[in-house]
């Protein structure tokens, strides 16, 4: 394959393709700028705001193939970046367009902030389309091609990339600082669902007995690393061997008792805790630590963990990584509301490999019906959104709307706190589904995102503790 020139373009010399993948074949480029525009709407919106905050991405080069008249250059690869560029740039452009009332108006703010000066020359690479095609498709395909195109993260990579799960944090330690585990413990800590070890460390309580504190998500130990590792092993291997339910460990005074069970004396807490003063602490950084040197003697300091024979006769984990169903069959939650309950009966009977559109879909309805049902229930009023007002006659537009699910959710939690003020902590992790919802609402409303069995089950895994809260009593 031909090596590529990597050149400067001004983006006014750069033509779409009239043949981008994303649309139909269009005649015109306002025909291709317009079906971009109507496809993408508020995508093409978030694409234009990003680049005029900080550029265009360094790391992803346009890739353009040269025409044989005046110089410009036919769009192969970035078409939306380059549509994006050209609507906030240039209002008289903008205006002449057939797209959406709200995306020119959103358009033209973005040409008032700044777009009518975006930089106009574009780092591009050169090449003739068939050279271009392997390019396009390790980027587009959507797969991973074993290992040749860029792996997407999964939830937990996300979550480890912005630091912001304390739980993750710490297993990855607990692995780091225990080479020796055997791998039938280590697969098992690596696959189990960090909701509960998450609350676990999220006790006020536990937090003493670990001699730890959490602020902002960043983790401190207060006192002796290899004590702190040692406890969160114990903890991890007593969650994995299904010694306790995750129902046995919700209220704060179930998971201080399970803590100070499993721990034991021979990782004891440090007495004295004035020699571990909170002023000298230091944020755990899994970087930092070099697991402890293997000299073949036991440490008073180590921890025995089961050998490879005693975890495969322990029955298997109440919530296997494994399933096949969206909703572990084990799970039994007593619903009293038949449209709901037959909506878990389904989810746990549904193989979400060969349904995994009727799961995601009824997920999210599951989700709401909870919702509104304890909503109701209890009497929990969230009010509507209003309707927005024009800018320019003051007069309001659009219909009233229904309160968003997450501020149900939210709403919902809010008032779990109250009822149940001693597991206040456990409910902070509730509020947090963000991330999910939006992918369930996308599941129902976006045709081309496309749920995926791992993803669906993670889901779950973050929602179940909710969903059981809901029907607690």
């Amino acid at each position: 394959m031909p090596p590529s020139d990597i050149i400067e373009v001004d983006f006014h010399r750069l033509l779409l393709d009239l043949e981008n993948p994303r649309t139909e074949p269009q005649q015109t480029q306002r025909q291709a700028m317009e079906q971009i525009a109507g496809i993408q709407g508020p995508k093409l919106l978030k694409l234009a705001e990003d680049m005029l905050d900080f550029g265009m991405d360094p790391s992803s080069n346009l890739i353009v193939s040269e025409r044989d008249e005046d110089g410009e250059y036919v769009v192969l690869d970035g078409n939306r970046r380059v549509t994006a560029i050209k609507l906030m740039s240039n209002l008289e452009l903008l205006n002449s367009l057939d797209i959406l009332r709200a995306t020119k108006t959103a358009f033209q703010r973005l040409y008032a902030r700044g777009g009518q000066s975006f930089p106009p020359m574009l780092r591009c690479a050169v090449m003739q389309p068939d050279d271009a095609r392997h390019w396009i498709a390790l980027r587009h395909n959507g797969v991973a091609q074993d290992g040749v195109a860029t792996l997407p993260w999964d939830l937990e990579a996300r979550k480890r990339y912005r630091g912001d799960t304390v739980g993750l944090q710490v297993r990855d330690l607990v692995l780091e600082y225990n080479p020796d585990l055997p791998a039938s413990t280590r697969s098992s800590i690596e696959k189990y669902p960090l909701t509960n070890f998450e609350r676990i460390l999220r006790n006020k309580n536990v937090g003493q007995l670990l001699d730890i504190t959490i602020k902002k998500n960043q983790l401190h130990c207060n006192g002796d690393e290899r004590h702190f590792v040692a406890k969160c092993t114990a903890i991890l291997v007593a969650l994995i061997s299904n010694k306790v339910r995750v129902r046995e460990i919700y209220k704060a005074d179930q998971i201080e008792t399970f803590v100070r069970g499993t721990i034991g004396p021979g990782v004891a807490v440090p007495a004295d805790r004035a020699q571990f003063p909170v002023s000298q602490s230091v944020p755990v950084d899994v970087g930092s630590f070099q697991p402890p040197a293997n000299t073949g003697e036991t440490s008073s300091d180590s921890l025995a963990v089961p050998d490879d024979t005693a975890v495969k006769n322990r029955r298997p984990s109440r919530i296997s990584p494994d399933r096949t169903t969206l909703i572990p069959s084990t799970l039994k939650i007593r619903i009293s509301l038949s449209r709901i309950n037959l909506i878990y009966t389904e989810l746990r009977k549904l193989q979400t490999k060969d349904y995994p559109n009727s799961c995601a879909m009824l997920l999210r309805l599951f989700v709401e019906l909870n919702t509104n049902h304890y909503m109701k229930a209890n009497k929990i009023e969230v009010g509507r959104s209003p309707r927005r007002t024009c800018p320019h006659c003051h007069k309001e537009i659009g219909a009233v709307r229904e309160e968003s699910l997450k501020n149900k959710i939210a709403a919902v939690c809010k008032h779990l706190e109250v009822v149940y003020p001693n597991d206040k902590d456990q409910f902070v992790g509730y509020k947090n589904f963000d991330k999910d919802l939006v992918d369930l609402n996308s599941y129902v409303h976006n045709m081309h995102f496309h749920p995926t069995v791992s993803v669906l089950h993670t889901m779950w895994n973050n929602i179940e503790p909710f969903i059981i809260e809901v029907w607690r009593g």
